[in-house]
């Protein structure tokens, strides 16, 4: 009886841990009366907080990548990202499908959830992905665009917080260092 109570509890108490992290990733949203023409552009990839296995793994080894959002076809944006490597630059390709304005999804090893949740267009952006991975992990993103490199202070601050509101550990974030800019399509 003992350990049946004591395996109700546990199972308990992982289902509001689950519930709870489920619901906390479900409270980001979008900027209200986000513009995506507003958006588009080329961005730096100045931030990123992950919980990301293959992101944790490599994180020490990246450098500062270079997106560019552009209109794709429909309402889709186009995304692409150009990073150095060892190897030289490399470039990603993805399409953001949208799903309202500043809510979007694409499928690359899972599916992801992005919104934009916060920018003023002209300096900063962040950015808010969930993806469900083939195996059933699930990660959260939270990454820091900038226009320029470097951004002031008062935005980095606005990074740390969101960090901190979705329970990101110091080991968990990474300011990139710029490198050799890697612009996608030029290479």
């Amino acid at each position: 009886m003992a350990l049946t109570t004591m395996a109700m509890l546990v199972q308990s108490v992982g289902f509001l841990l689950f519930f709870g992290l489920q619901t906390q990733a479900m409270e980001i949203r979008e900027q209200p009366d986000f513009h995506i023409q507003k958006f588009l552009g080329k961005w730096y990839g100045v931030s990123v907080a992950s919980n990301c296995s293959m992101f944790l793994s490599m994180k020490d080894k990246m450098k500062m990548p270079v997106i560019l959002f552009t209109s794709g076809k429909g309402s889709d944006v186009s995304v692409n990202i150009g990073f150095m490597t060892p190897q030289g630059c490399l470039q990603r390709d993805l399409t953001y499908h949208t799903i309202s304005p500043g809510h979007f999804s694409y499928s690359a090893k899972g599916e992801s959830d992005v919104r934009m949740v916060d920018t003023d267009y002209d300096s900063y952006a962040l950015e808010f992905s969930r993806t469900v991975r083939q195996k059933g992990e699930i990660t959260i993103t939270l990454k820091l665009y900038g226009r320029n490199p470097e951004l002031p202070e008062d935005v980095q601050n606005k990074f740390s917080e969101h960090c901190k509101f979705l329970g990101f550990k110091e080991e968990n974030i990474v300011m990139m260092s710029k490198g050799e800019e890697c612009i996608p399509g030029t290479s």
